[in-house]
């Protein structure tokens, strides 16, 4: 599976959002590696779940932290657009 699977997979389950695009970027950040197999280091999570509603900001990214656990030991960079509706 890949990363970015992984990562809407977990996401899913957690949250149930009604929207979620997993976008890997890491094509945009192919200079950051010299050689070898392309490999997915950088996403865009953009979700809209009713189950954010209440969390500030902070509350929301730890949130997604948390869920997706040791596979951020992989992911270089991931960048959030986390909404309540």
């Amino acid at each position: 599976m890949s990363m970015k699977d992984l990562i809407k997979q977990k996401l899913e389950n957690q949250f149930h959002p009604l929207h979620l695009e997993v976008v890997d970027q890491s094509h945009l950040h192919a200079a950051h590696f010299f050689e070898g197999p392309p490999i997915e280091t950088h996403f865009k999570i953009i979700m809209m779940a009713p189950s954010l509603k209440g969390m500030n900001p902070l509350k929301k990214h730890k949130a997604v932290y948390d869920a997706l656990g040791d596979e951020l030991k992989s992911v270089h960079s991931i960048t959030l657009d986390l909404r309540e509706r």
